[in-house]
């Protein structure tokens, strides 16, 4: 489950891989509502987020193009499904506070993102339901953020899961094993 103490604890895990993401306060809002996205300012960052992510359609698709791009491992859905989820999501939202933190003028770059998505809202009408999904994930600023997201998750993977939990990263390991033996 997501807390405002477990995402700041995941901070603190990023921040040794990219210690400029201190540069800017990281404001964390939990409001209980289906929507996670990050306000970006010159200033500061609110990422808002809710206890889970609850979008089971949009998942999915999301781990399924997770592993079809960038070589996600699926057995972490069927290891831990909802914290999984919730870790790729709020690791993606995280990569979106990456890309941002060397702008040296956060309102050009906001100029530049909201081109590319506005493109791809008017070629929208042209394309399947799953065409939208996969071009709006290739759009520059979410390729980018899935892209950070899966690098972090791999490498830290039991360590967030054991945050996500509340357990220890032990607890997670044997509980993998566990799994991988039911799976082979």
């Amino acid at each position: 489950m997501i807390t405002k103490s477990r995402i700041e604890k995941i901070l603190e895990l990023i921040k040794k891989e990219y210690d400029y993401i201190d540069k800017k306060p990281i404001h964390i809002i939990d409001d209980h509502k289906d929507t996670w996205h990050v306000r970006i300012t010159n200033y500061d960052y609110t990422l808002k987020v809710s206890e889970n992510f609850n979008d089971y359609d949009f998942a999915q698709f999301f781990c399924e193009y997770l592993a079809k791009e960038f070589g996600f491992n699926l057995i972490w859905t069927k290891f831990d499904y909802q914290n999984t989820i919730d870790a790729l999501t709020l690791l993606h939202e995280i990569g979106h506070i990456q890309q941002t933190i060397e702008e040296v003028s956060i309102r050009d770059w906001l100029k530049r993102a909201s081109i590319d998505y506005s493109t791809n809202e008017i070629l929208k009408m042209f394309r399947s339901k799953e065409e939208q999904m996969v071009s709006y994930r290739k759009i520059k600023y979410e390729y980018l953020a899935d892209k950070f997201a899966v690098e972090i998750f791999n490498k830290y993977a039991i360590k967030i899961l054991a945050i996500l939990n509340g357990t220890t990263q032990k607890e997670i390991e044997n509980r993998l094993a566990e799994i991988k033996k039911v799976i082979a």
